[in-house]
């Protein structure tokens, strides 16, 4: 449920928040605050259809009418959340961002010690929850710069619709392979897993698995300080410089992104070990099952921030096309090298084929954002 969900909301943020953010960067609060609720509106729509499509697919399959329902009821709250928190990141309200998420496990958490592990509703309401946060703040949010403190410009003229999610389609396209190339591993153990049937998860690998993705913690902190100082250094410091300087200011871009690289690498392998040694000694990553899977998934995410900032530094100067490429050759060598894996070496084995798979990834992600940085141009970024 949560892979469909994230997968399919992961398509429409791209295409549709593109246009509020071209009314909120021209201050015109009032025509963003009326795209955000034609979004979210989008949103249930969208996740409706998809809940049915969803239950349409799976009732003609060997799957128990339980599991069907069950996954239908995580589908659409974790699609709500996914869908309401967006446009915090496109508002860049990374406080508000973590409150939701706060509001969601602090309800999870008081409320499992009060009625009991058993209420499985509990989840949900979390969710939802967190979600409704997030659609409250990001709507009062424009609502009080236009309405209460008067801010914002005259309406503008939006580019049309049709163009924006034609642009958007790239940045669409790019993250749903994204979250299908994370959870590869995942859907090669889940398949051909000794069960009655397909898409069931093994606890003991999903344990390991889960407890690796503590790694991402420490570097993507890293990633998202250097992306945000990329991002103010490729756009403001650009107008210090003349057309004769432009070499300076690329060195001066490349200067903060290589800094950015060693940082977050030094702290996914910080990380890595370090989680190595805690969650060995308190027992969490007991057998050497489990510590082969942490050991190989941790290694991979690793490898994640590394192809992020790459990735979201070449959205940022409007040139996501190759990515498609990357992603999509990564994923299908996840898939061959997982299956194979798992195949003659055993499920333990499953993740070496994801490292291997985001390592040439991140390689590939390096060398086209080094060229990237390299051909800057800020009459090219202007004219966006």
């Amino acid at each position: 449920a949560m892979i469909l969900s994230m997968t399919i909301t992961s398509i429409l943020p791209p295409i549709f928040l593109r246009r509020l953010q071209f009314h909120y960067y021209q201050e015109d609060y009032l025509n963003s605050q009326r795209l955000l609720v034609a979004y979210y509106m989008l949103g249930f729509v969208v996740t409706a259809v998809s809940a049915i499509a969803i239950w349409l697919s799976f009732s003609g399959t060997p799957y128990p009418s339980w599991w069907i329902i069950y996954l239908i009821i995580y589908f659409i709250p974790f699609s709500f959340f996914w869908l309401a928190i967006s446009p915090l990141y496109f508002f860049r309200k990374y406080a508000a961002l973590a409150i939701s998420y706060l509001v969601a496990l602090a309800f999870i958490g008081i409320m499992y010690r009060l009625m009991g592990a058993e209420t499985y509703l509990i989840n949900i309401y979390g969710l939802l929850l967190g979600a409704f946060f997030s659609m409250i703040y990001s709507i009062s949010f424009l609502y009080i710069r236009f309405k209460i403190l008067g801010m914002g410009s005259e309406p503008t003229a939006p580019p049309k619709l049709s163009f924006v999610a034609y642009s958007g389609l790239s940045y669409a396209f790019v993250g749903a392979l994204y979250f299908l190339l994370i959870f590869s591993d995942r859907f090669i153990v889940w398949s051909i897993s000794h069960a009655e049937y397909p898409l069931l998860a093994n606890i003991e690998y999903e344990k390991a698995a889960n407890l690796s993705l503590l790694v991402l913690v420490l570097p993507f902190g890293a990633m998202n300080y250097y992306l945000t100082k990329l991002y103010e250094c490729v756009s403001r410091e650009g107008e210090k410089y003349r057309m004769k300087e432009i070499e300076e200011y690329r060195r001066a871009v490349f200067k903060i992104y290589f800094r950015g690289l060693l940082t977050t690498a030094i702290l996914g392998a910080v990380s890595l070990l370090s989680l190595y040694y805690i969650l060995s000694e308190v027992g969490w990553i007991a057998s050497e099952f489990q510590l082969k899977i942490f050991v190989l998934s941790g290694i991979s995410y690793c490898m994640i921030p590394l192809f992020y900032l790459g990735w979201l530094l070449s959205c940022f100067l409007y040139k996501p096309e190759p990515y498609l490429k990357f992603l999509g050759l990564a994923l299908a060598l996840s898939i061959i090298l997982c299956m194979a894996f798992n195949r003659v070496l055993g499920m333990e084995y499953t993740p070496a084929g994801f490292a291997i798979s985001t390592a040439i990834l991140a390689l590939i992600s390096l060398k086209n954002s080094l060229k990237n940085v390299k051909e800057i141009d800020q009459a090219y970024l202007s004219a966006f």
